[in-house]
């Protein structure tokens, strides 16, 4: 009793005081309320059957952004994408493969025994450095468009560098601060790959690149005319006395011709 007689005066009131009860709106259950932008949901309008969502707790939310058992394997199946073509290799790929590895072999022997003088090192390492990359690349991707080895620019940093450490520490030799240079900067590198990081060259403006390129052009091609020099005046004599000797003496013509093919060998 005493229930209804405080709901019949709260809606007295409600009515003297111009107050409009749910109820009472006979428009109330089919207009859209019109506001200025703020959320019209509160706890007070929520009837006991609405269904709300309960917040994620930090192990539900760890849970979910931390990877799975099969996304650690799939991250490193993806390391390692020989893994989804070697079983289908073939004859027709190994002769295409042949055939590269011999055009390559011939072009990269001359290079890298070039790119380790340019190095300031001795020419066996221009050799090492030119297959051992190779030999490990392949097992994490392969491409055509990419030189696996000692380029110029490359090359012209490390032999500074070289030369640098040889004059603050001349009791180590040349090929082992290249060595301990070349794992520092695959640590690096490797680790960029690892968080995939690659989107900071992104950040590289393409001015400062072509910048560098140049220069770096510019200095290996400043450093060539003394090598020239020097090899028209000795070598190319010596090339020009054994050809006079040759042909003297009567010998084969392949041999003539072969003194004279060794003039381009720097």
């Amino acid at each position: 009793m005493s229930q209804d007689l405080m709901t019949k005066t709260g809606h007295g009131l409600a009515k003297v005081l111009g107050i409009k009860l749910p109820y009472r709106d006979p428009l109330g259950a089919h207009s859209d309320p019109v506001t200025r932008g703020e959320s019209t949901f509160s706890y007070g309008t929520v009837d006991t059957y609405s269904y709300l969502e309960p917040e994620p707790t930090t192990a539900e939310w760890l849970k979910e952004i931390c990877p799975t058992w099969h996304d650690v394997l799939m991250y490193f199946y993806r390391l390692f994408p020989f893994l989804s073509w070697i079983t289908k290799y073939n004859l027709q790929w190994f002769f295409g493969d042949l055939v590269a590895g011999v055009t390559v072999g011939a072009v990269v022997v001359p290079q890298g025994m070039a790119y380790a003088k340019l190095a300031e090192l001795p020419v066996q390492y221009g050799l090492y450095s030119s297959f051992m990359g190779v030999l490990v690349y392949w097992f994490f991707a392969t491409s055509k468009d990419i030189t696996i080895g000692p380029v110029a620019v490359m090359s012209t940093l490390v032999g500074t560098i070289v030369l640098q450490a040889q004059k603050e520490i001349p009791d180590v030799p040349g090929h082992i601060v290249a060595s301990c240079l070349a794992i520092i900067c695959g640590a690096i590198v490797c680790a960029l790959g690892l968080l995939r990081l690659g989107f900071i060259v992104d950040f590289i403006p393409l001015p400062a690149i072509s910048a560098f390129m140049t220069g770096s052009a510019l200095n290996i091609a400043a450093g060539q005319p003394w090598p020239c020099c020097t090899l028209s005046v000795r070598v190319a004599i010596m090339v020009l006395e054994s050809t006079l000797a040759t042909l003297k003496c009567g010998s084969s013509r392949r041999r003539c011709e072969l003194s004279l093919s060794s003039c381009s060998t720097p």
